[in-house]
């Protein structure tokens, strides 16, 4: 696999590099235009070309700047996070059903660490006020849905009024669920 960086001249030099990719039976080569140039103004943009059995390259669909990469066994794509940033190349992990780069992966990495703290605190101080199933199910929540911005303070207000728990899940939620804890308690 070749992927190559548009250049104002390159399609002049596109078809004499095609024609040498497919002597050496190079299976794909991918020419990236990041956008952005202030002369072009022109949005990211990606072409993919893939060897055939004749020895002739086929251009693949990429409207979406997305791609299936035989060479990489996953889908890839050039993605631009924010309007001013540059775009980032970023293939599909299956695995964690979610799009992968050193910078997304760095995020989620972070994201992760949040978690487990928040998790560790919501254990220790709701522990003995909610039982296990309860405090999963807030976790569960809490990675579809993000962390709120003052978990700590959610959950001291949990602690001291238990039957509120729900709030951690859904903070639009009234607090009178039919599985709140019990008068005594859990």
């Amino acid at each position: 696999m070749i992927v190559h960086q548009r250049q104002r001249q390159f399609s002049a030099k596109r078809y004499g590099k095609r024609r040498l990719y497919a002597n050496l039976r190079i299976a794909e080569y991918w020419i990236c235009d990041h956008g952005g140039n202030s002369e072009l103004n022109t949005p990211p943009a990606m072409w993919v070309y893939r060897l055939q059995p004749d020895g002739r390259y086929e251009q693949q669909n990429t409207e979406t700047n997305t791609c299936f990469s035989k060479a990489c066994g996953t889908h890839v794509r050039l993605w631009r996070p924010r309007r001013k940033q540059a775009p980032r190349f970023q293939w599909l992990d299956a695995k964690q059903d979610r799009w992968r780069d050193r910078e997304t992966d760095t995020e989620f990495a972070l994201q992760e660490r949040e978690m487990r703290t928040a998790a560790t605190l919501l254990h220790g101080l709701l522990g003995d006020v909610l039982p296990l199933e309860a405090r999963d199910r807030v976790v569960e929540a809490w990675r579809s849905r993000g962390l709120p911005a003052d978990v700590a303070a959610q959950l001291l207000a949990v602690r001291a009024a238990p039957d509120t728990w729900h709030a951690l899940i859904d903070p639009d939620t009234p607090g009178d669920r039919d599985d709140r804890p019990p008068p005594g308690g859990w």
